[in-house]
């Protein structure tokens, strides 16, 4: 009987021993399991800005349309050349013009996203930005350092942009 007490009391040292190692590896099983979900959510957001980026890469003529218009309007209060050029050959011909121009340089834009907020379960609001030389050759205006910012909401489960905007041009 001693013997049975002795080897009950090795399998129950054993067993406690084992109970801590099933704790240990419990602990550890959901340590990794936390850290990989938090990078399947780092891969969710960068999904969004990729998706936006590669959308901005051959931009749609209408989204070109609403670059083109902000760019006008920058120009228009910024560069007195700019200004006293539209003065001589009119709205509508500078529009033209630069429309064409937006339309050579839009698809080369190198952007960098400088927001990405989760909007909903599969969508967030990504800005992106971007600096630029803006050449108009036709009224001789170079603007060095030009900034621009566009946003949009991205459902990363289907591709989908929506409320894309231009959100800011300006002269940096």
């Amino acid at each position: 009987m001693a013997q049975l007490e002795s080897d009950f009391t090795v399998i129950e040292g054993s067993w406690e021993q084992a109970q801590q190692d099933f704790n240990d590896l419990e602990t550890a099983y959901y340590s990794v399991n936390n850290e990989l979900e938090d990078i399947q959510a780092l891969v969710r957001e960068n999904d969004g800005v990729r998706i936006l980026t590669t959308y901005m890469a051959n931009p749609p003529a209408s989204f070109e349309q609403k670059i083109a218009t902000e760019v006008y309007k920058v120009l228009i209060a910024e560069e007195q050349d700019f200004e006293d050029w539209v003065v001589l050959y009119g709205e509508n011909t500078a529009k033209i013009l630069l429309q064409q121009e937006v339309d050579a340089i839009a698809g080369g834009f190198v952007w960098n996203p400088t927001e990405n907020t989760a909007v909903g379960g599969n969508s967030y609001q990504i800005k992106l930005e971007t600096y630029f030389t803006m050449e108009f050759s036709p009224a001789k205006v170079t603007v060095n350092n030009m900034h621009m910012e566009i946003k949009a909401t991205v459902n990363i489960d289907t591709g989908a942009l929506s409320t894309l905007q231009v959100s800011l041009v300006e002269v940096g």
